[in-house]
């Protein structure tokens, strides 16, 4: 058995020590209660610890509130703790009258609290958990000092105050709900972190707030324009940022962030002038400028073209500049469009198919809608009626199915009309060649293309012969005549194609019903000039007498016949040989025979000069010669047969000429007799020999003298 006893500092002697005990004293141990040791423990009695409060007694349920214990008598131990429900935790010995310990994260309500010392309560009380206050944002986020800053978060009605300390400032804040407080932003400038504190709390998280001028508008363009049409706005201290907006009036519509000094908004619906004004937090505007609704949006043509694209669509607008960022969106498929003025701007369609939007944007992102446009699918131009035609104009049918109602001569656009075939245009004056399409959209071909030729207009000077008979083949003659397939005569009212021989002469035979004038076509419609023209009856011969004449020629031939008309061109041809003839009336006509070698060849008559009608074969002889004359004295009564023999062709018609008197005469071989006519006047008169007409030659003096007559007078001898 041990036993301990205490020495000194008011006790002796063994047994436990008196409860008023205090101070130091030595601690002996015996183990038989007689003897002790002598060198003893030191021991203190202290005086009673007590607790007379803590504070605060509430905290956030996130912990860390620090809790002050105040009360006498404290003495460090490592046993001191404060436990809040179930969780001790140790408490910080500051001096014999604080301690201090941090509350533990606990369920938000209210947690019974103690401090203890080893297993013994010094004090008691509650400990208030709050709810959990955090910040998860500020609106707006970005202002100048003065803006009203709602901060956004949770648990913040668990405290009667906050503030908000907007970076090293802080500054009352009015909680107005569980999850909002209201504060006013202190002055300050660049980035700073928005927090929200209630006492020693301060809320888990923080918010940002961008110290900003309100943004200012200078100009707009374009300051005119239609609903749904983008305006970029110009100014000063624009920020990149999702409040960004713009407020056309009482209107306000989401901004497209471009610079510090640009943006672009969508014109929302509205009318008349109304200003507008930028915001970077939704809340404060700056300064405005005037802008004005426009009657009708923006105005593009045409509204269609063809599936492959290619179509030039102009825009009508106001306000517009050059810029690279000029687009138009067709459907989903954007395209660059090209600055005109300031009131225009082009674009070309791509490749498409059906009906598309087309869209017009002034930035290549902000796209205003214009319309639809309509993609065409191409028609097949199979031929064009004629292909050629006047430098002044012409009439051409355009042929194929389904054609547009409307022509396009190279860049010219012409309307027409629609025919069976096709449609009929007027080509507009020009030259060269030109490629021809049908059009819808009065812009671009709808079809392939022809060529259209365009030739100068004919001009016609005379034709040859300008009097013909059906099927006489007749030459036109002018200038600027064009080779074409389509070279038409026109007879009056009776057309016939005609041939090209060069560019003064044109050839065309004589049509049935012919009338009295031509004029001519290089494409088979559009006729010019105006030719005077007769058209002959057929002609047909009956009967030439003589049918001969001597190599000399010199006879006097007469055709017979039908048809035969006056005209200056009459002619005969012996062989080749051409001679004007003689028209005497409707059946008969006369010519002299030329001169030509011996032999047989064809007469044929003319009644122009040109179109020959064969009238039959037309020999000729060796020129017959007189070689003998007899009984070339006669008297003045006559009577007496002049035998003249020679060489004369046989069958020719012959007669015997006194000086101006024609008798006939009678062939036989190589004899030829003629009785002497009667004469007035004694005297020698030219004798000649006549074969069908023509003088025969003479190798004899040919004279015949005619004797008066004889008076006897006397006998002498008687």
């Amino acid at each position: 058995r041990i036993c301990a006893t205490t020495k000194g500092g008011g006790g002796g002697g063994g047994g436990p020590p008196p409860a008023d005990a205090s101070g130091p004293v030595t601690v002996e141990v015996s183990a038989n209660g007689a003897d002790f040791t002598a060198d003893g423990a030191a021991f203190s009695y202290a005086a009673t610890a007590t607790v007379t409060g803590a504070g605060p007694l509430s905290g956030p349920a996130t912990g860390g509130t620090e809790v002050v214990v105040r009360g006498a008598n404290l003495v460090f131990s490592p046993s001191l703790a404060c436990r809040f429900a179930f969780f001790d935790v140790p408490a910080s010995f500051v001096g014999p009258t604080e301690l201090r310990c941090a509350a533990p994260a606990q369920s938000a309500g209210a947690a019974a609290f103690a401090v203890i010392d080893d297993r013994r309560v010094l004090y008691e009380a509650t400990f208030e958990y709050t709810p959990l206050m955090a910040v998860r944002g500020a609106s707006p986020p970005r202002g100048a000092a003065g803006t009203s800053v709602k901060v956004a978060g949770s648990g913040f009605a668990a405290y009667a105050t906050a503030e908000c300390v907007f970076g090293d400032h802080r500054v009352d804040a009015v909680v107005t709900s569980d999850t909002e407080v209201t504060c006013e932003a202190p002055p300050g400038e660049g980035d700073v972190e928005v927090r929200v504190v209630s006492g020693a709390t301060t809320a888990a998280g923080e918010a940002a707030f961008a110290y900003a001028r309100a943004p200012s508008v200078s100009a707009l363009r374009p300051s005119t324009a239609a609903a749904g049409e983008p305006v970029t706005v110009y100014g000063a201290d624009f920020v990149d940022a999702s409040e960004l907006a713009c407020a056309f009036g009482d209107v306000t519509t989401q901004a497209r962030y471009v610079s510090s000094t640009e943006l672009v908004c969508v014109a929302p619906a509205g009318a008349g002038v109304v200003d507008v004004a930028v915001t970077a937090n939704g809340v404060e505007f700056g300064e405005a400028t005037a802008f004005t609704y426009a009657a009708t949006r923006a105005r593009f043509a045409p509204g269609s073209g063809p599936a492959r694209g290619g179509t030039d669509v102009t825009i009508k607008g106001a306000d517009f500049a050059p810029a690279a960022r000029l687009a138009c969106r067709f459907g989903s498929t954007s395209v660059p469009a090209a600055f005109v003025d300031e009131a225009t701007v082009a674009c070309a369609s791509p490749r498409g198919a059906g009906i598309v939007s087309l869209s017009f944007s002034r930035d290549g992102v902000a796209f205003a809608p214009l319309g639809e446009f309509v993609y065409d699918e191409d028609v097949v131009l199979e031929r064009l009626a004629p292909p050629l035609g006047s430098v002044s104009g012409a009439t051409v049918e355009l042929v194929g199915k389904d054609l547009p109602s409307s022509c396009l001569f190279g860049d010219v656009v012409v309307e027409g009309t629609r025919t069976l075939d096709g449609v009929a245009c007027r080509a507009p004056p020009g030259e060269g060649i030109v490629g021809v399409a049908a059009t819808r959209n009065l812009v671009d071909p709808a079809s392939n293309l022809i060529s259209f030729r365009y030739v100068a207009d004919p001009v016609l000077t005379d034709v040859t012969p300008a009097r013909a008979s059906i099927g006489s083949t007749i030459t036109i003659r002018g200038v600027r005549f064009a080779d074409s397939d389509l070279l038409a005569c026109r007879f009056g009212g009776a057309v016939v194609n005609a041939q090209y021989l060069d560019a003064t002469r044109i050839s065309c035979a004589v049509p049935a019903g012919a009338g009295s004038t031509i004029a001519l076509s290089t494409n088979g419609r559009d006729f010019f000039g105006e030719l005077a023209f007769h058209l002959l009856e057929d002609a047909s011969v009956t009967k030439v007498s003589p049918m001969q004449a001597p190599v000399g020629g010199d006879v006097d031939v007469r055709v017979y016949g039908q048809g035969f008309s006056h005209g200056p061109d009459a002619a005969c041809r012996f062989g080749s040989s051409l001679v004007p003839a003689r028209v005497l009336n409707g059946t008969l006509l006369a010519c002299v025979a030329p001169a030509h070698e011996i032999g047989k060849t064809t007469l044929s008559i003319s009644l122009n000069g040109a179109d020959f009608v064969e009238a039959s074969s037309f020999v000729y002889y060796a020129a017959p010669l007189i070689r003998e004359a007899s009984n070339t004295r006669g008297p003045l009564g006559g009577g007496l047969t002049v035998t003249l023999a020679g060489d004369f062709p046989v069958g020719t018609k012959t007669a015997c000429r006194f000086g101006s008197t024609m008798v006939d005469a009678v062939l036989n071989g190589s004899i030829v007799s003629c009785e002497a006519p009667p004469a007035t006047v004694p005297g020698a008169v030219p004798l000649s020999l006549l074969l069908d007409g023509a003088a025969a030659r003479s190798a004899v003096d040919l004279t015949y003298k005619y004797e008066g007559a004889v008076v006897l007078g006397s006998l002498d001898p008687a």
